[in-house]
């Protein structure tokens, strides 16, 4: 290998070296979008009316002293190359929290400002007051929700972090539902078990009315086996 090509490979071997988290940090979309902004969108669009509500509650909550940054995942092509973490909404916020407090663009600047993360598979939180990340955490929603309701209940995580602050803003989304999936299994149960009630209940009726079998008549009792006597 000439002089050259070594003198090139040390300076490569060295930049990685330096910079250990290019190489691997910075490969999820949220990273590079909340670095200037407040709010990270999916691939997927929600409406703009409920976009536009989301941004009122985060400057709100913001000039209430508790600000905000918000990244909405809808499916896994929004969590770029870390695919991994879809599903894991603390996971990735814990993962999106350090690369938002150390940038790898140049002249960007950290921030170790609020984090909330929104999936299907619930909330996940960072740098918000441990009552506020307790009660997130514990929320479920529907594993169908619509980017549109993924955009409300973000909202509403942002208006309880305000609101936990001493400084309530204006609420413009309501608690999110979560999901019916268990409450359907309950109500399917209970239609098959009062089906086969009712049913038990025809055959029953049916069997009394004359499909039954007769009782003995008591004057039988006293002929012989052999006829009569």
């Amino acid at each position: 290998m000439s002089r050259i090509r070594r003198s090139l490979l040390a300076l490569f071997l060295a930049a990685i070296a330096a910079h250990p988290a290019t190489a691997w940090a910075d490969g999820d979309p949220a990273s590079d979008v909340l670095i200037t902004d407040d709010v990270f969108l999916p691939y997927q669009q929600p409406s703009g009316g409920q976009v536009a509500k989301l941004r009122r509650v985060i400057a709100a909550a913001r000039r209430a002293g508790r600000p905000v940054r918000v990244a909405v995942i809808h499916d896994a092509r929004d969590m770029g190359a870390v695919t991994n973490l879809y599903g894991h909404p603390q996971e990735y916020a814990n993962l999106l929290s350090t690369e938002l407090q150390n940038p790898v663009e140049p002249g960007a600047r950290g921030h170790q400002q609020g984090l909330l993360i929104v999936m299907p598979a619930g909330f996940g939180t960072k740098n918000v007051p441990a009552k506020v990340q307790n009660m997130l955490r514990g929320v479920e929603l529907p594993a169908d929700a619509s980017p549109d309701a993924l955009v409300a209940a973000a909202g509403w995580g942002v208006q309880q972090v305000a609101a936990d602050g001493g400084k309530p803003i204006r609420e413009e989304f309501g608690k999110p539902k979560g999901d019916s999936g268990g409450g359907g299994a309950v109500v399917t149960i209970l239609i098959v078990v009062a089906l086969l009630a009712v049913v038990g209940g025809l055959i029953f009726v049916r069997m009394r009315a004359g499909g039954g079998t007769a009782a003995p008549d008591p004057g039988d009792a006293a002929q012989s086996p052999g006829g009569n006597t």
